[in-house]
């Protein structure tokens, strides 16, 4: 049986009771024991009437001691009775209340449903003390191992990274002392480059192109000049011969001997010829210093500028990888469409304008084996023309290569005189300087 323990003998809060109408016991702290009925509810609690009212009140406890049976009429049987009664599911209807030192009478009751008992608060406590500092352990060893594995992997990322983009070559065998070999690593932004650098045309169609210009030269000179006998000074003419651009250190002929080979009637349209593919293509020869008559304006003006390849005092292998390098990329610059990939064109306004400067500068010597007509002087000039624009169209596609490229204008294994010089490569695609030039096209060659 379950005694309800009070502090305020007026009230009893509901939430301790079984339902209204219920006979209790009553643990009250001035009457002890009393059995009460309560039918009437008010303010969360039922009232009930005691013998005397206590004035302290505090939150109700509950207890439940068991009721020990015995047979006087004190406070005990009286607990006793109002736990049978309550067992029983009797309730009185009306609310009466006995002292303690009475027995307890029995009441007439009524069946009810038993109330639950009250649920206890449960309190919940979160991580101890140690639990939280093994995880806040856990969380500083974890930081620690991942930055530990970044900085590993970021140095692991930097010792394969190139540590320069300037490298030796190495060809395989041992280098002569005096030779210096340079080459470059491609950066990044070569290889963007490279999508628009032109590749490399074959050989054997530049060496068709040479060709079909002998053939062109040696039209021109059987078509446009007379063999008759000329009666100049040979000084002179000579002087005429080295002004206009004729080399006889690069030829291998001194001037005196060509203009023997042009006053002799026989032997004219081969001298004709030797003075023609040696001018015309010097002027459009990148490497060979002269006055690159035919080159693009801005180009041979800035190789004017620049020291002779003598005066670099052991650079002259870095000056000529960076002038490889510069001719490959001012030929992308100045491309109309770099994206065709296709050799620099020939702009035939300023082209035709450079054609006639120096067809007139070759007809200071000329002219004396030319027609003398008017109409015969005027056709010579206009095929002249003509022709130093076709072997411009071949400067233009050397000069687009990413390979180094030179004219070669003697023939030292023999005296025969060079009608139409030859072609050698100087580098490899990357501007790497070949050990010694490698000959693409012989020189086309004729007797005396």
């Amino acid at each position: 049986m379950s005694v309800i323990s009070v502090t305020r003998t007026d009230l009893i809060p509901i939430q301790t009771l079984i339902t209204v109408g219920e006979t209790v016991t009553v643990s009250d702290p001035t009457h002890g024991l009393i059995e009460v009925t309560a039918d009437t509810a008010m303010g969360g609690a039922i009232i009930y009437q005691a013998p005397s009212q206590a004035k302290s009140w505090s939150e109700p406890s509950v207890t439940s001691p068991e009721a020990k049976p015995t047979g006087s009429t004190s406070s005990d049987e009286a607990a006793k009775e109002a736990s049978q009664s309550l067992d029983d599911g009797a309730a009185s209807r009306t609310l009466t209340t006995r002292p303690t030192d009475e027995k307890a009478t029995s009441v007439p009751t009524s069946t009810s449903e038993p109330t639950a008992a009250p649920a206890q608060d449960v309190k919940y406590k979160g991580l101890s003390d140690g639990a939280v500092a093994g995880v806040a352990i856990a969380c500083i060893v974890a930081g620690i191992a991942l930055g530990a594995l970044a900085v590993f992997l970021l140095f692991r990322r930097r010792r394969r990274q190139p540590q320069t983009n300037f490298n030796q070559v190495s060809n395989g065998g041992i280098e002569p002392k005096n030779e210096v070999m340079v080459a470059v690593t491609p950066s990044k932004s070569d290889v963007d480059l490279n999508q628009f650098l032109l590749d490399a045309i074959p050989d054997k169609q530049i060496e068709g192109e040479l060709h079909a210009l002998s053939e062109l030269l040696y039209q021109h000179a059987e078509s446009h000049y007379h063999r008759s006998p000329v009666h100049l000074d040979a000084q002179t003419l000579a002087q005429s011969l080295v002004h206009i651009g004729y080399s006889p250190a690069a030829s291998g002929l001194d001037a005196m001997t060509v203009v023997a080979l042009c006053l002799e009637p026989s032997s004219r349209p081969v001298g004709l010829r030797h003075v023609l593919s040696h001018v015309i293509f010097s002027s459009l020869d990148f490497s060979s210093g002269s006055n690159m008559a035919m080159l693009p304006p801005v180009v041979r003006d800035f190789l004017s500028t620049i020291p002779s390849a003598e005066s670099n005092n052991g650079t002259a292998p870095a000056t000529s990888l960076a002038l490889s390098k510069w001719r490959s990329l001012s030929t992308l610059l100045l491309h109309p469409t770099p994206a065709d990939r296709t050799p620099l064109p020939v702009p035939v306004a300023e082209a035709s304008q450079q054609a006639g400067s120096l067809a007139n500068e070759l007809n200071s010597f000329l002219r004396f084996f030319a027609p003398q007509d008017a109409a015969g002087s005027q056709a010579q000039t206009s095929h002249l023309q003509d022709v130093i624009l076709e072997c411009t169209k071949l400067g233009y596609i050397l000069l687009s290569q990413p390979s180094d490229w030179r004219f070669v204008f003697s023939d030292k294994q023999s005296r025969r005189v060079v009608v139409c010089p030859g072609l050698e490569k100087l580098s490899h695609s990357d501007g790497t300087r070949y050990r010694s030039p490698r000959e693409v096209v012989a020189v086309v060659t004729m007797p005396v």
